[in-house]
């Protein structure tokens, strides 16, 4: 099934000139400055490491923990649903994901709507309070290398409507110009000295999000909400 990427703007922290002003925003919100990380800094690896084997197919309880270092709550009947039955379906769906696919390399097949992963993306939304942004907050978690955040600051940083046709064109942006802005995402890594603990598609949130909520209230999470 064909889809129809979103139109998106790259903000200009993220042009070659601002490199270092980028790895600055990146080693500051992990904490690798003066002050203390931002609590999302622990996303990926609080309760448990997103890729531990045990784990990487499953909807677990670190999981629904790790939105709230994203400053989103998940409430009890959605956690209880995304815990139980709803989760028994996620399984099926994580287990057709790859976990090593970046976004860079995705085709049309891996992120369209019939795709397992946009099947998921359906099924989670059906959770009630669970809205576009923690949506995307549960689904990067669980496939960081493939799936981007998507929240109000993302959204106004980028130019974007909705989160609609936002993977395919990231995707897209990722790819162009022999896929320049994700070697550029792999420098910015470098630079803050963070080798390969974050995927480029975390180093394009972190960076963009910084940029766009500027850098006072250093170690508080975000403040986004639905």
């Amino acid at each position: 099934m064909s889809i129809k990427p979103a139109s998106l703007s790259i903000p200009s922290i993220l042009h070659p000139e601002n490199v270092d002003r980028a790895a600055e925003l990146l080693r500051s919100y992990m904490g690798l400055g003066a002050n203390p990380p931002y609590t999302g800094a622990s996303f990926e690896t609080i309760g448990a490491e997103w890729s531990h084997p045990g784990d990487v197919h499953d909807v677990t309880p670190a999981d629904v923990v790790a939105l709230a270092t994203l400053s989103v709550e998940v409430r009890g009947p959605a956690a209880i649903d995304l815990l139980g039955a709803r989760g028994r379906e996620a399984t099926g769906l994580l287990r057709q994901i790859p976990t090593d696919l970046d976004l860079v390399d995705a085709e049309d097949e891996h992120i369209d709507d019939a795709s397992p992963l946009g099947e998921l993306w359906r099924l989670v939304r059906r959770v009630p309070g669970m809205g576009p942004t923690r949506t995307s907050k549960l689904l990067a978690r669980k496939r960081p290398r493939l799936v981007p955040v998507y929240d109000s600051v993302i959204q106004a940083q980028l130019g974007l409507r909705d989160s609609g046709g936002f993977w395919a064109g990231l995707r897209n942006a990722l790819q162009a110009d022999g896929a320049y802005l994700d070697r550029h995402l792999q420098e910015i890594r470098e630079r803050a000295g963070l080798a390969e603990q974050l995927s480029t598609l975390r180093v394009f949130d972190i960076v963009v999000w910084m940029d766009g909520q500027g850098t006072n209230g250093a170690g508080e999470g975000r403040s986004d909400e639905e």
